[in-house]
């Protein structure tokens, strides 16, 4: 079963790079007065020297793997008691948590979280998810391997079963 992860920018919920983009939002609003001045949208501004016409240029030709460079900051200012950052990572686990839901509805025993920000995610999953959560078995390349050997059985380089 497919569930999320169609790919940047419709379907990366929880990703880095959609902890980036948020940022990245967040901090155009506050430079609007459309959300208050916070340390987050200052260190996201100060990257693009203060200029927020650069942030709209760099993340019309940004890869999701760029736009993931800016979660780093959300992280770190959520640890100072950022409230935007705060959001922006509660949302994050709320949209991981809808789509491990839907995997345990489809079946899933287990979920692992994988990637630079499954630990610091960790505070902002909802306590009904835990239960369900564990530890991976192996990188994510592992997993694509071992999925790629069962979808290609016959295939030569595929073990013996």
């Amino acid at each position: 079963h497919r569930v999320g992860g169609w790919g940047h920018p419709l379907s990366d919920e929880g990703s880095g790079a959609w902890i980036g983009a948020e940022a990245a939002r967040l901090a155009l609003r506050a430079h609007d007065g459309r959300a208050a001045p916070s340390a987050l949208a200052e260190a996201v501004l100060a990257r693009f020297e203060g200029d927020p016409h650069r942030i709209v240029a760099w993340m019309t030709e940004a890869k999701p793997r760029d736009v993931a460079t800016i979660a780093p900051l959300v992280v770190e200012a959520a640890a100072a008691g950022d409230a935007g950052a705060i959001g922006i990572l509660r949302a994050a686990g709320a949209h991981v948590a809808e789509l491990a839901e839907r995997l345990v509805a489809l079946g899933a025993e287990r979920i692992a979280l994988l990637g630079g920000l499954a630990s610091p995610l960790d505070p902002y999953l909802p306590a009904a998810l835990r239960p369900r959560l564990a530890a991976p078995r192996g990188s994510a390349l592992d997993g694509a391997l071992s999925l790629a050997r069962t979808l290609a059985p016959d295939h030569p380089g595929a073990p013996m079963r």
